[in-house]
């Protein structure tokens, strides 16, 4: 068994890793009721609707 002291990686520099939590699947929803038009952005994986324009 050695006791010595560990090895010590070379510092590399720090990249930003992409976090998969910022990905989230969007709906976008165009309609249209009688003359109005409307679009939506729906969370996909919580249903809360993102935005909505008339």
């Amino acid at each position: 068994m050695h006791h010595g002291n560990p090895a010590v990686l070379p510092e590399s520099p720090a990249k930003p890793m992409a976090d998969e939590a910022d990905f989230r699947p969007v709906y976008r929803v165009s309609c249209k009721v009688g003359e109005a038009k409307y679009k939506l952005r729906i969370d996909a994986v919580t249903g809360e609707v993102l935005s909505a324009k008339a």
